[in-house]
C-alpha cells in the first residue's frame, strides 16, 4: 500500500495502524501534489512497484466569489484535482492495461452534476472528474481495467476549514462519515461500478 499526502507525521502514524492491524507493507511518500510535475515524480519515487488500484482521493477548494478569491487558490486548486489526477491516472492506467488488470477509482463529488456558486471552481473540477473517468471506463472497458468515480455528499473531514467554507450551504445537508463514503466507494470499485453516489436521497 502507498500513502501519499503532504503530512509525513500523519502518514507516518496511519502507515503504523495499518500494517499493525492488518499485516500489509505501507510505504509512505510525503509530496505535495499541487506542484508542478508532482505526478511524474511520484510515478518515479515508486520504481518498478507494481500498482493495481489507484486512489486519486486528494482535493482542494476555496470559498467565496470567483472574481474576489486569491487567483493562486483556483490554479492549485485546478493543479491538483485536474492536472494531477489526470497525470496520475494517465502515468499508471497504461500499465494496467498492458497487464490486463486493474482499478482506478477518481473521487468527484455531488457536485460534478450541478454548478455551486460560491466553490464554482471546485464544482467545475469535480465535474471533469466524473466526466473524465466516464470516458476511461468506456475506453476501458473489456481490457480487465475498470475506472469509478465516487460522487459523496459533503463528508465530515477537515477539508471545509482548510477551504474557508463552513458558511457554505451545502454544509445544510446531511453530512456522512468518512469511513462510510471510504467503504461504500471501495465496494463500488471492486464491482467496477463506473458511476457511485453516496446516499440513496442523493442517488434519487
Amino acid at each position: 500500500l502507498g500513502l501519499v499526502a503532504r503530512s509525513q507525521d500523519k502518514l507516518i502514524k496511519l502507515a503504523n495502524t495499518l500494517q499493525s492491524a492488518h499485516s500489509v507493507t505501507v510505504q509512505v511518500i510525503a509530496m505535495d501534489l499541487t506542484e508542478p510535475n508532482a505526478a511524474q515524480r511520484l510515478y518515479d519515487d515508486l520504481g518498478d512497484t507494481q500498482i493495481d488500484i489507484l486512489v486519486n482521493s486528494a482535493g482542494v477548494g476555496s470559498f467565496g466569489c470567483f472574481y474576489e478569491t486569491d487567483p493562486q487558490g483556483d490554479l492549485n486548486t485546478l493543479q491538483l484535482n485536474v492536472i494531477a489526477l489526470t497525470h496520475l491516472t494517465k502515468l499508471f492506467l497504461a500499465p494496467m492495461l498492458a497487464r490486463g488488470h486493474g482499478r482506478v477509482m477518481n473521487v468527484a463529488s455531488t457536485s460534478a452534476f450541478t454548478p455551486v456558486p460560491l466553490m464554482a471552481t471546485y464544482a467545475a473540477t469535480k465535474a471533469y472528474i466524473l466526466s473524465l473517468s466516464e470516458a476511461l471506463a468506456e475506453e476501458c472497458a473489456g481490457k480487465g481495467v475498470t475506472v469509478t468515480a465516487l460522487c459523496p455528499p459533503p463528508v465530515e473531514t477537515d477539508f471545509w476549514q482548510r477551504a474557508n467554507a463552513t458558511r457554505s450551504k451545502t454544509l445544510k445537508q446531511p453530512v456522512l462519515k468518512a469511513d462510510r463514503v471510504a467503504r461504500q466507494g471501495y465496494h463500488a470499485m471492486m464491482k467496477g461500478t463506473r458511476v457511485y453516489v453516496v446516499g440513496i436521497a442523493y442517488r434519487l
